[in-house]
């Protein structure tokens, strides 16, 4: 059975509370509400999509998608004044809450496990040297994953960033159930 993680159709996937669908509804209506244009729409959806870092039902297969390659594209060609506005707008309409220190970031409150974004502009303003993606599942809203099933959701999502970014992550289990994983995508060297 491939182990894979499904954001562009969310009808077979685990739901971690009856209110999931009820919170995705609100931050679409949020940022509809927002009226910042289709690349404050097009954020938020990568933001929501990180969000649903959870597996398809027992059996079917479907494709990986934390992060695409397009989504990846337009995080790491925005300039840091860029993200700062991103930042402010998301604020502003309610759906997040800004991160304060280094990297600079946000925290929407995504179906299931607030989502942390944060962009790294430590070789410049002009675009991030990389995306740290921070998903903290609470007690007893965390997907039933085990050890192996981290490592091949890693290896998945590294396959399908390839050969443009490089993925690194790792799963931390806190106690009474919770679960936090980490990610860090970065634009892949080319020599």
């Amino acid at each position: 059975m491939a182990l894979v993680l499904r954001i562009t159709d969310h009808s077979n996937v685990w739901r971690p509370d009856a209110l999931a669908a009820e919170r995705t509804q609100a931050v679409r209506a949020a940022v509809k509400a927002a009226g910042d244009g289709e690349l404050m729409r097009r954020f938020v959806a990568v933001l929501i999509a990180m969000a649903w870092l959870v597996l398809p039902v027992a059996g079917q297969s479907a494709d990986s998608d934390i992060l695409s390659k397009e989504d990846a594209r337009q995080l790491f060609a925005m300039s840091k004044r860029h993200w700062e506005e991103n930042i402010r707008g998301a604020v502003a309409s309610g759906m997040a809450t800004r991160v304060s220190g280094t990297p600079v970031g946000m925290k929407v409150m995504a179906p299931g496990a607030p989502v942390t974004t944060r962009l790294d502009y430590s070789r410049g303003d002009a675009k991030p040297a990389a995306v740290h993606v921070l998903v903290e599942f609470p007690p007893g809203a965390a997907p039933p994953l085990t050890p192996s099933m981290d490592k091949e959701m890693l290896a998945n999502t590294q396959r399908q960033m390839a050969p443009d970014y490089d993925v690194a992550g790792r799963v931390e289990r806190l106690g009474a159930g919770g679960m936090t994983f980490y990610f860090v995508i970065t634009e892949r060297v080319r020599r």
